[in-house]
């Protein structure tokens, strides 16, 4: 982990990818339940999200892992108590776990079934695609949230906004556009 990015104080995200046995798959959801609650103890902790297999052919889990700068991330994953924890889905998993870390606004271009490529998108290339991909969902939060709070303060209508719209890009609109434009911001994975 010690990649000379100690100095970064933005966010980081650590994609752990997982293959887990086809017979293992109930006791390795619950594993991964018991994750959340150790890793949100750290300082710096944002959030996890768990991106499960297709289907019994694809048996890949990938676990991100997000936290406020790259020293409280190495503090989480240097820990005894992650340690101790993976220790327990050892029998459930095939392979050795791989680990990848995305600074800042570059994690959420990160292709879920291919977390192993390590190429990041071009800047211009991510601020279009984010441009585009928020537009109208914007406009359309935006405008609704002004019907149906109408009489608020603008700013307070803005972090209405902001709280719907933030989660819907975090989980669902990023995700999807980096799946859709995949070919155009990785053009080296084909």
């Amino acid at each position: 982990m010690d990649n000379g990015t100690e100095s970064r104080s933005e966010p980081v995200t650590a994609l752990i990818v997982r293959q887990v046995k086809p017979d293992r798959f109930d006791e390795f959801e619950t594993w991964v339940d018991g994750m959340t609650p150790i890793a949100s103890k750290f300082q710096g902790y944002l959030g996890t999200s768990v991106f499960r297999p297709r289907d019994n052919q694809h048996p890949e889990y990938v676990i991100v892992a997000r936290f406020d700068t790259y020293e409280n991330l190495k503090v989480f994953m240097t820990s005894q108590e992650r340690d101790d924890y993976l220790k327990k889905s050892a029998d459930m998993t095939v392979g050795e776990m791989v680990v990848k870390e995305k600074h800042g606004f570059s994690a959420f271009f990160t292709l879920p079934d291919r977390p192993s490529t390590s190429d990041v998108p071009a800047k211009y290339k991510m601020a279009i695609l984010t441009i585009l991909a928020l537009y109208l969902p914007l406009l359309g939060i935006s405008t609704l949230t002004a019907i149906l709070f109408h009489g608020l303060p603008r700013p307070l209508l803005l972090l209405i906004s902001l709280c719907v719209l933030v989660p819907l890009m975090t989980w669902f609109i990023m995700p999807w556009t980096t799946w859709l434009f995949r070919g155009w911001l990785f053009p080296k994975a084909g």
